[in-house]
């Protein structure tokens, strides 16, 4: 009698992230308080992820304003370390518009330095809520195709310390993806209370425009939150 074993080895981890965010711009009606949680699940070089995000005090009614999957792989090209992203995001931005992304997207480290680039494609409606409300009887909606997408941060602490710093330039968020001449400033601070738990803060400044001699400011937002990494 022969026994044959095949084994594999498989590494896996769950995070659990949670945040409130906190902030104003010119179309939130004043300061803004909502929250989301997010589920990560990583095996070997595949990564699965999970959103939901939660109005709390805002002029958008909606309880829940967006929903996100993601799914990444990790792999090496000619000594490279990439990820490729395949990204979906609904988002209701108002009572009366809402949104879904589809993105494709490609990320690399160098030292200190992160650049994901891709692809997005943008359908823009109205809500339920609009067409009752204003009697709108039509479906149209409005499509953006192939956005480019980037999100560039740069680590100023050494990746081997409990502190992470970065700051970077990106036009799009959690839920938000704006047009590629919409670009959002960022810092990012970090720091490892243990193996399994980590705080971040994230403070982000948003502009209504750039390329082009009229950049205004859009709004702003404070985001502290906590990750619960389970293996």
């Amino acid at each position: 009698m022969i026994f044959i074993t095949l084994s594999t080895r498989v590494r896996a981890q769950f995070r659990v992230q949670g945040a409130t965010e906190f902030g104003q711009s010119n179309v939130s009606e004043g300061v803004y308080l909502r929250c989301f949680v997010k589920g990560t699940y990583t095996v070997n070089q595949f990564t699965f992820q999970s959103a939901i995000q939660n109005e709390l005090i805002s002029y958008n009614t909606s309880f829940v304003s967006g929903i996100n999957a993601a799914v990444n792989y990790q792999f090496n090209f000619k000594s490279h370390s990439l990820e490729a992203k395949l990204f979906f995001l609904q988002n209701v931005s108002s009572n009366y518009v809402r949104e879904s992304n589809y993105a494709a997207m490609l990320s690399t480290d160098k030292h200190k330095f992160n650049a994901t680039v891709g692809l997005g494609f943008k359908n823009i409606g109205f809500t339920k809520y609009a067409r009752n409300q204003l009697s709108i009887n039509s479906n149209n909606s409005i499509s953006e195709n192939f956005n480019l997408l980037y999100n560039l941060n740069y680590s100023l602490l050494k990746q081997n310390i409990d502190w992470k710093l970065k700051l970077g330039l990106s036009n799009l968020d959690e839920f938000i993806v704006n047009q590629a001449t919409n670009p959002m400033l960022f810092a990012n601070a970090a720091y490892t209370i243990s193996d399994k738990l980590e705080l971040t803060t994230d403070i982000c400044y948003k502009t209504a425009g750039a390329f082009n001699l009229h950049v205004n400011y859009f709004g702003f937002y404070i985001r502290p939150g906590i990750i619960w990494k389970i293996n």
